[in-house]
């Protein structure tokens, strides 16, 4: 087993939207506001997710940028996929709609 640290040739090249996430983190089930946003979601095992996209309003669900809604569903997730998403939450239930409640599980927050 080799101790050695592998060579950055990237390390200080400026990172845009469309590199790839440097961090990760793991969602917690608990739908509470994400640490960081995010620049992908991993989806674990399928199902489905109930997130609130980054950018809008004071981070109130609502109109903005020409009517879009903060607040988005994505229904059968597959897992092992990652999402290109900038979202800065997820919800555990949809108090508003209970067939719209995450049930994936093992969601990972790539930034």
């Amino acid at each position: 087993m080799s101790t050695r640290t592998p060579k950055d040739t990237f390390d200080v090249r400026s990172q845009e939207l469309d590199s790839p996430a440097r961090f990760a983190f793991e969602i917690d089930s608990g739908g509470s506001d994400l640490e960081y946003v995010t620049r992908g979601l991993y989806i674990g095992t399928s199902g489905n997710v109930f997130c609130r996209m980054a950018g809008y309003a004071n981070n109130v669900a609502g109109t903005y940028m020409g009517g879009n809604h903060a607040n988005i569903f994505f229904m059968n997730a597959v897992g092992g996929t990652i999402l290109p998403l900038r979202l800065d939450k997820v919800w555990v239930r949809n108090e508003s709609n209970i067939s719209q409640n995450t049930t994936s599980a093992e969601l990972v927050g790539l930034y």
